[in-house]
């Protein structure tokens, strides 16, 4: 099974609406965290979507 592919922005929308919330960006990649402890980084990056 193939996964759908996603851009950056909206996987940060589906990450907000999981309760991450964003705590910094460094360059293109915007960092996240949730209250639990959980940490992620998504690439946001222009270019095919």
């Amino acid at each position: 099974m193939k996964l759908p592919l996603l851009s950056g922005e909206k996987i940060c929308i589906i990450l907000s609406g999981l309760g991450f919330r964003e705590v910094r960006q460094r360059g293109s990649h915007k960092c996240f965290k949730h209250d639990d402890g959980r940490r992620t980084a998504v690439p946001i990056h222009s270019g095919k979507k």
